[in-house]
């Protein structure tokens, strides 16, 4: 993620990374000039996320880097389905959210590559104006409690009431 930040800087020197409720090592932010440090900002922990939500262009989600398949989808992102802002997802190529996410504009994918990061982020940066939000209503639906127990009620069957003891 700082690596594909420092990328981004060069074509858009004013973007800021900001961090909420994390603590970053120096050391990973030691090949970063002062001045790309300075874009680099760090919060404290806060339950109260709207404001950092209202200030940004883009939402990052990162999945954990795995060589197996990923069989997760992370509650951040459902979280941020719901925020009129773009969401980056750094996710494997076999991941939950590959396929649930794909061809919602609103959403972008990348790999778990610097490039490709980076090419997300300034996607994101230059769409962010022309970005509807209406394109994850039908996903959002998938998440609601009435939705998971609709879809685990179609799946249960059972052979007799004897399978319920």
């Amino acid at each position: 993620l700082l690596g594909a930040f420092k990328k981004v800087l060069k074509d858009f020197p004013s973007s800021r990374l900001e961090f909420v409720g994390s603590e970053i090592d120096e050391k990973y932010l030691s090949g970063f000039s002062s001045c790309e440090r300075a874009k680099v900002i760090i919060h404290p922990f806060t339950r109260d996320l709207e404001k950092f939500y209202v200030k940004a262009t883009a939402l990052i989600d990162i999945d954990a880097f795995s060589q197996y398949d990923d069989i997760y989808l992370y509650g951040k992102v459902v979280k941020y389905l719901t925020i009129n802002r773009i969401i980056i997802t750094e996710t494997g190529s076999n991941s939950p959210s590959r396929e649930i996410f794909k061809n919602i504009p609103s959403i972008i994918q990348c790999n778990h590559d610097i490039d490709d990061l980076a090419c997300g982020m300034k996607e994101a940066i230059n769409r962010k104006e022309l970005i509807e939000f209406t394109d994850r209503k039908n996903v959002i639906s998938l998440f609601h409690i009435e939705s998971v127990i609709n879809k685990l009620n179609e799946r249960i069957t059972y052979k007799n009431v004897d399978e319920l003891k």
